[in-house]
Order: C-alpha cells, then structure tokens, then sequence
C-alpha cells in the first residue's frame, strides 16, 4: 500500500518528538567492573589525566564525553523559553522532568584526544536553533551532519603540523559554548553545568573496535529513517513495507490524542 498525506501529521509528530527529546546523561547506576561514570564542574582533573585510568599492557581505557549536562527540568525549561519567550514549566511538568540530560557527546582516547568522527549533538538543540530562525524543523538532519563535520575541523585545527595534543578544560568549555548558544543560553543563566565522562576499560587488544563501536553507538538514525519516510510520502512513490504498514494500522487513533504539533508544516 502507498503512503498517503493522512500519514503526514503522524510521521512529523514522531520526528518533532525525536528532535525535541533530551537524551539522558549516564549516572552512578551505570557503573560496572569495566565501566566508571565519573561527574566533573569545570577545572576539576579530567580522567584521561588520573594514573589509574593510564593504559597498560593488557587494558587500555577510552572515554565517552558528554558535555552541557544539568538537571532535565532545568535544560526543559531552557528549550520552552527559547521557544516561547515568558512561558515556564507548571510545577507537575517541573516535578515530572527528572533527572539529568546532555546536549553534546563525543569519544576521547586513553591519550585525551577527541575523536573526530564520534561527535553527536542533542538534536534538541539544533532543533530549538532552527524554530528561532525560520520557524521550521525541515533540514535538521543537515545541521546535525553539518555540526558534526565542523566538530572534525576543530578537532584537526588542533593537530595539523603539531603533535597531538590532549584536551583540557579550555576546549571542553569551547564546545560548552558552542552548544549554549544554539539553545540560546544567556550568560546570567543559573544553571549548574556539568561534564559527565564514562570511562570504559577494554582489553587492549580490542581497544581500536571498541572505540569505533562507542561511537557508532551514540549515533542515532531514527531521524535519517523518518525523515526518509516523510520524504516518501510527499512524494507517494514507494510503497511502506509490511512491517511499517502493520505498525500505520494503529495511526487513525493518534489524531485524537491532545498533542501539541510544533512542526506541522
């Protein structure tokens, strides 16, 4: 069966809800034999600095960075009033955001140099950026390929004609900076920010796949998948599969759901 414009809404709806959903930040509950989840404000040692996280010759060590991490209620609160300036959250909706989120995450190694094809932003803040511009959530996909492609520029800019070097606090807080400004942080803002790094042990001789996977891993592709999907029923050519069209079944029934549609075309 082709896709008809009916489905439209609800395939905007689940892609405006994927784009705005705050993804959470690892905590202490996340701590295993090979895994430490370890909470840092700024200037506090970075792990890739600590002794007992150095490599030897059976283990070596990589480290899953997440940065703009603060309580969930706090960074809810920044995205509705980018949105809509003077509103705020109800104390339920307050009480209910539990919890703590991140707004950008990227691989370091054992040595403390960034990996320059792991970075992935929170799509919310690309998201809340693109709704203050233009008032649309079209193209997302393309800013979110486009951060990640200047994140390997900085990246390189830091080891072109010089050894590598290890990342400081003076980088962490520039990529702070950048991901503030796309939600439209304001200096005066009291928020506690924090830097969550999980570091993970391996046995060294899968270091190198171990790496690659933590950063195919933070990587996302449902907004690739619905977006290929919105695509196809604008131009209702392709036929859904049978999986998908079993799934459609059930979206007669969304429409009387109170739903707020931020990105309805």
């Amino acid at each position: 069966m082709k896709p008809s414009n009916q489905h439209l809404p609800v395939l905007e709806f689940w892609r405006d809800l994927e784009i705005f959903s705050i993804p959470s930040a690892p905590g202490g509950k996340n701590n295993t034999e090979r895994t430490e989840i370890i909470t840092l404000r700024p200037q506090e040692r970075l792990p890739w600095e600590e002794e007992r996280f150095q490599s030897t010759e059976r283990f070596g060590f990589f480290h899953s960075v997440y940065i703009g991490v603060a309580d969930l209620a706090a960074l809810t609160r920044l995205v509705l009033q980018a949105v809509f300036p003077g509103q705020d959250l109800s104390e339920r909706e307050f009480e209910r955001a539990s919890g703590r989120g991140w707004l950008a995450s990227f691989i370091v190694t054992e040595n403390g140099c960034p990996k320059p094809d792991s970075y992935l932003p929170a799509s919310v803040i690309h998201g809340t950026s693109a709704l203050r511009e233009s008032g649309s959530l079209e193209n997302i996909n393309s800013r979110l390929e486009r951060a990640r492609g200047e994140f390997s520029e900085r990246c390189h800019k830091l080891t072109d004609g010089a050894p590598v070097s290890s990342w400081g606090w003076a980088e962490l807080n520039n990529e702070m900076r950048i991901v503030q400004k796309l939600l439209g942080v304001r200096s005066e803002t009291n928020i506690d920010w924090r830097v969550v790094v999980q570091v993970s042990r391996v046995n060294r001789s899968y270091l190198d796949d171990s790496l690659q996977t933590a950063a195919d891993h933070l990587n996302s592709f449902y907004l690739d998948d619905l977006d290929r999907l919105i695509t196809q029923v604008r131009n209702n050519t392709k036929p859904f599969g049978k999986a998908l069209n079993s799934y459609r079944c059930g979206w007669g029934t969304s429409r009387s759901l109170p739903i707020f549609h931020l990105g309805s075309s």
